[in-house]
């Protein structure tokens, strides 16, 4: 694998956000009652929190391994969540701006024998189910925001054209999907439009129209695979709810651990939208925009701005920050492994 170079602009500002983060969490939660509550903050549900989190990791290995297994390929899974830490730590802190992250996981899994197109297949089937099991979420949070806040259809009407703008998407990949001249088309426009920009970068072309003819091929025969094994299908969904309901029971568990009881329908009603919100931003993972839209929506819903800041703090603190160092060292172990 080449070295990867670190950006230190980049490092110096996801410093800077960070610390700003720090700043505006102490400052909503107040400095001396908001690091008097993190003293007091119980142990044990924060160990279930850092548990709960390695379970993110292990969600996405599963399904990995899932799909690859659909492709005809057998991976460790040891390895393979290694790979997804690794994934992470790229995409927060060098350059390329969540392609480093891509680039880590389809070298290793290369190294498994799964050609670029199969790699790229595991990629959008892993971002379909996430975004459907996430809009799932979305929608169950705001039903439970009209049913327990009593909320006007003023305030339901943004909410619905989101998902709505999201359900349409999907409907439209479904549609797509069942004419494929028409997607073959698009996805050969696509990709000359991409294939001449990085030419003009690299000076190269980096995928042939062969090989994608032959990725869509693959992409076809793997999802009549899928139709034949629903129990497959299941395992792949349930995997995408393991991704994204660790994460929030890990915000439920930091709540718990600050003495505040909190609904569940609360947490998922915080977590996508604040979700949602860091994707706009475009920054790595949403730092900053996440971790205040978190902080707001949770005020707005009646939390104690204090036990609010305090628990966003410590959820991006094992969220965000704590596997940064943990996937340099899962890197650092699969080169020794020749693993990428």
């Amino acid at each position: 694998m080449p070295e990867v170079k670190v950006d230190y602009k980049k490092v110096l500002l996801l410093t800077l956000m960070g610390f700003l983060t720090l700043a505006l969490l102490l400052r909503l939660g107040g400095t001396t009652g908001g690091l008097s509550l993190l003293q007091r903050a119980d142990r044990g549900f924060i160990i279930l929190a850092l548990a709960a989190e390695m379970l993110r990791y292990l969600g996405v290995a599963l399904s990995t391994q899932l799909i690859a297994r659909f492709l005809g390929r057998r991976i460790e899974l040891l390895p393979t969540v290694a790979a997804t830490f690794a994934g992470t730590s790229i995409n927060r802190l060098l350059a390329a701006g969540g392609v480093g992250g891509m680039y880590v996981r389809y070298r290793y899994l290369k190294k498994n024998d799964l050609s670029l197109g199969s790699v790229s297949i595991i990629f959008l089937l892993q971002y379909i189910v996430s975004a459907l099991v996430l809009l799932a979420a979305l929608i169950f949070g705001f039903l439970y925001l009209a049913t327990h806040f009593g909320v006007t259809w003023r305030v339901m009407v943004p909410s619905a054209l989101v998902v709505a703008a999201v359900l349409g998407g999907i409907i439209y990949l479904i549609r797509l999907y069942g004419e494929r001249k028409r997607l073959e088309r698009g996805l050969f426009s696509l990709y000359r439009k991409i294939s001449g920009f990085w030419g003009r970068i690299v000076r190269r072309r980096f995928f042939g129209e062969a090989r994608l003819r032959a990725t869509v091929n693959r992409l076809y025969a793997c999802l009549r695979l899928a139709r034949n094994n629903p129990l497959g299908v299941l395992a792949a969904f349930a995997f995408g709810a393991l991704t994204l309901f660790a994460d929030i029971l890990t915000l439920y568990f930091v709540f718990s651990a600050l003495g505040f009881s909190i609904h569940p329908g609360m947490v998922v009603l915080g977590y996508t939208v604040s979700n949602y919100a860091g994707a706009i931003s475009m920054l790595p993972d949403g730092i900053l925009v996440t971790d205040g839209s978190l902080a707001l929506i949770y005020t707005s819903l009646a939390v104690p701005q204090e036990a609010a800041a305090m628990a966003v703090l410590i959820f991006r603190l094992i969220s965000y920050w704590l596997p940064i160092p943990l996937g340099f060292l899962a890197l650092w172990i699969l080169r020794r492994r020749s693993l990428l």
